[in-house]
């Protein structure tokens, strides 16, 4: 049991320094985590599904979640420079499941802070594009099949975080012109009965 609880707070730990490093480094991606040819990228995996559990709010699991994805991709990278295509499709697959985790928890964001949320994710998924396309070219030819993946990854997250803010705009212009609206059409009071129909 001891040994146990040193395991998880050991990845618990880990998992906070993914993100700490992710902060740290702006907006070039982050050090990549145990990497999918370790026998140990168990781990990390616990560390991560800890991580998400311990981000109450929807806002917090979004942003820990584009966090995790960002650590992914940095995965994906490096082991399409080492040429190991099998891991590199492994950290590839868990980018996009980590990035499709972050837009589904934006979503549910309170509309105050939706659109911020989004913003990051479309700011992000600006960035890993440009990356993995930097990448692309300098990978070799067997690993390109992974990073073209992430590549179409992230252009969809940008488009749908776009279109999503794009809606949320619309939607807040909605709401602001609707009081003016019904202060143009105010309801007419129905007029009293005034007839005496006892006296016809």
């Amino acid at each position: 049991m001891k040994k146990l609880s040193l395991i998880l707070t050991a990845v618990f730990i880990l998992s906070i320094s993914s993100g700490a490093a992710m902060a740290a480094t702006g907006s070039a991606l982050p050090s990549p985590g145990i990497t999918p040819d370790s026998p140990f990228y168990f781990l990390e995996e616990w560390g991560d599904a800890i991580s998400m559990f311990f981000a109450f709010s929807k806002d917090a699991k979004a942003q820990k979640a584009l966090s995790i994805a960002e650590v992914k991709l940095a995965e994906a990278q490096k082991m399409a420079e080492k040429g190991d295509q099998s891991a590199a499709t492994v950290a590839e697959k868990d980018y996009e499941k980590y990035m499709d985790e972050s837009a589904q928890y934006a979503g549910q964001v309170k509309a105050a802070d939706k659109t911020n949320a989004l913003q990051q994710i479309q700011d992000a998924t600006a960035r890993h594009e440009a990356t993995m396309q930097k990448v692309l070219s300098q990978v070799p030819d067997q690993a390109k099949a992974s990073i073209q993946k992430a590549i179409d990854e992230s252009a969809k997250g940008h488009e749908n975080a776009t279109e999503a803010i794009n809606a949320e705009k619309e939607n807040e212009g909605a709401a602001a012109s609707e009081p003016k609206e019904k202060a143009e059409k105010p309801e007419k009071p129905e007029k009293p009965e005034t007839g005496n129909e006892s006296g016809r």
